[in-house]
C-alpha cells in the first residue's frame, strides 16, 4: 500500500492511494497482479486542514491570558449530572492551580481535588444540562483560591463545557484591607458600619 502523486491530464495535482495484491498460480509463482486505485487528494486535504486548525486553536487558547478548560461532564444512571472530568487545561490553569494537562486528563475532579464543594457541582451542571452560561464568583477550599468565572457550552450537546478561570483572591484580599482602613474610628456611625461590614462577611 503506497501514496503516489500524479498530475492528471487536465492539469490537476491527484494524490493516489495504491494498492497492489499478487495473484500466485498452482505452483506458488506470481501470475499476474492486481492493482486497486482510491483518489484520496480531497480526504488528505481535509486532514492537513484539520490538524491546522487543532493546532491553531491550541495555539488561541495556550495564548490566553486567564486559565481555561474544557470539562466532561459525568452523569449517574439516572441522567443527573454528579461530576465532570477534566478534558483539557492551559498553561494559565496550569500556573494557577498547580497541577498539569497530563496529571489530570481523564480524572474526575473528585479524584483530583476530593474536597470540591457542592456548589461547583451545581452551577457547573446547570451550564452543562440548560446550555446557558452562567458568570459567578466563588471560593475554592482544595486550592485555597477565590475564583471569577465564566461557564458556558459552546456545543450542543451536554457532554462537554467550558471554564474560563480569573484567580481573584490577591484582588479580593486588597480590597478587603482597603475597606477596613476607610472604615472609620469611634462614633456611633462607626459603629453601625462596622456592623454592616461584619453581616457581609468582610
Amino acid at each position: 500500500n503506497v501514496e503516489h502523486a500524479i498530475n492528471w491530464p487536465d492539469g490537476r495535482h491527484v494524490l493516489l492511494s495504491v494498492s497492489g495484491v499478487p495473484i500466485r498460480d498452482v505452483s506458488g509463482g506470481i501470475e499476474r497482479v492486481v492493482f486497486a486505485f482510491e483518489d484520496v487528494t480531497e480526504r488528505k486535504a481535509t486532514e492537513q486542514a484539520l490538524r491546522e486548525s487543532r493546532s491553531e486553536y491550541r495555539w488561541l487558547l495556550e495564548s490566553m491570558i486567564n486559565a481555561f478548560v474544557v470539562f466532561e461532564s459525568v452523569f449517574d444512571e439516572d441522567g443527573t449530572f454528579v461530576s465532570y472530568r477534566f478534558d483539557y487545561i492551559n498553561a494559565v490553569y496550569e500556573q494557577v492551580t498547580g497541577v498539569t494537562n497530563e496529571e489530570v486528563r481523564g480524572k474526575t475532579v473528585h479524584e483530583v481535588w476530593p474536597g470540591t464543594e457542592e456548589g461547583w457541582i451545581e452551577r457547573y451542571g446547570r451550564v452543562a444540562v440548560t446550555g446557558e452560561t452562567d458568570e459567578f464568583e466563588m471560593y475554592h477550599d482544595p486550592t485555597q483560591k477565590m475564583y471569577h468565572c465564566t461557564v458556558y457550552r459552546p456545543w450542543d450537546t451536554s457532554d462537554r463545557f467550558c471554564v474560563v478561570f480569573e484567580d481573584i483572591t490577591e484582588q479580593q484580599e486588597m480590597e478587603k484591607q482597603l475597606r477596613r482602613q476607610e472604615r472609620p474610628l469611634g462614633g456611633g456611625d462607626g459603629l453601625a458600619e462596622a456592623g454592616v461590614a461584619g453581616e457581609q462577611g468582610l
